[in-house]
């Protein structure tokens, strides 16, 4: 193209609206399954995207090791051939109704009258700003921490994340149906804001790729998590939920790598003897990056108080009498 940034962005925008269509499709349709433990299936489900995500940076940092960096056109001719071999297999899928008969979906309009789908759409913003921020920054971190170069940055920082993401829920896929969901998720969301505060306080390289590593490990069933505990809550909420709900994480997977980024750069650029200069003994870049990812630590944090916050209301609602109680409507 004459303008290449154009074809970055066209082929990025492409990317992104069949990522998304494929986030819509594929959760409903495993949740309408007749089984029992959907939680823990939801959970499985999305574990095989982790398995990808660490096979793409697997092979590509083969690739670029064997073909040598000028050679990149091809890599993404090649990946092409998984959407294109996924898109012939949904052709054979055979696909359920969302929605029993004789039961009517929600419309747009009645999940927003609805509090609580507010508060899930919260939730997921705060999921989806807690799980990006170190997906996207981790090889850079790595690079910087330990002084290592782009393919070991690449293996020690998004794969090791990826493959703990996998590990967390590939575990809870297993084992998830003697866990309460969403003990596990308030679990996992305050060791996410632990491991951010890990990977950016801690003085040893070793102690802060920990913290990466913790990170995807705690972040793994949050997404799907919600997911699966809102359809819980929202039986008939159909593929408008699934949709609207992915959105909420995928606005909260721009403002999480996003606000990592300014801030990086905000404190990179700040002059000595600034105010609010943290980590004054680090290189610019990494003392901005450590000051980015700690401030990440505010999404888990929230997500882990907010998920505190509705457990401790419905056990008071649980507790007053019948007589008393507000009269909840169904889903909400």
């Amino acid at each position: 193209m004459a303008h290449p940034f154009a074809g970055l962005v066209a082929a990025t925008v492409l990317l992104a609206m069949g990522g998304g269509l494929l986030e819509v499709v594929a959760s409903p349709i495993l949740h309408a399954l007749p089984t029992e433990e959907k939680s823990a299936e939801m959970i499985l489900l999305h574990s095989f995207y982790c398995w990808g995500h660490a096979a793409v940076v697997l092979l590509s940092t083969a690739y670029f090791a064997l073909a040598g960096l000028g050679a990149w056109r091809w890599l993404p001719v090649a990946w092409a051939a998984v959407p294109v071999a996924t898109g012939l297999l949904f052709l054979k899928v055979p696909i359920l109704p969302i929605i029993g008969e004789g039961h009517a979906a929600m419309t747009f309009r009645g999940l927003f009258s609805r509090r609580l789908f507010w508060v899930f759409i919260f939730l997921m913003v705060c999921a989806g700003a807690a799980e990006q921020p170190m997906a996207q920054w981790a090889s850079l971190f790595a690079e910087q921490g330990l002084g290592v170069d782009k393919a070991a940055g690449d293996l020690l920082g998004p794969c090791l994340f990826a493959v703990m993401m996998a590990v967390a829920r590939a575990g809870y896929g297993v084992w998830g149906a003697r866990l309460p969901l969403r003990r596990c998720l308030a679990l996992s969301a305050l060791g996410c804001a632990a491991g951010y505060a890990l990977a950016a306080l801690a003085a040893a390289p070793a102690l802060s790729l920990a913290g990466c590593a913790l990170c995807g490990l705690a972040v793994g069933i949050l997404w799907p998590g919600l997911l699966s505990f809102s359809a819980i809550r929202f039986p008939l909420g159909g593929t408008a939920l699934f949709g609207l709900l992915a959105l909420g994480g995928d606005l909260g997977c721009s403002i999480g790598p996003g606000l990592v980024g300014w801030l990086s750069d905000w404190r990179a650029a700040l002059p000595e003897g600034a105010p609010l200069r943290l980590f004054a003994a680090a290189a610019p870049v990494a003392a901005g990056l450590k000051t980015g990812l700690l401030a990440a630590s505010i999404f888990p944090a929230l997500l882990c108080a907010s998920l505190l916050l509705m457990y401790a209301r419905r056990r008071a609602l649980a507790a007053r009498p019948a007589s008393l109680s507000d009269p909840q409507p169904a889903g909400g």
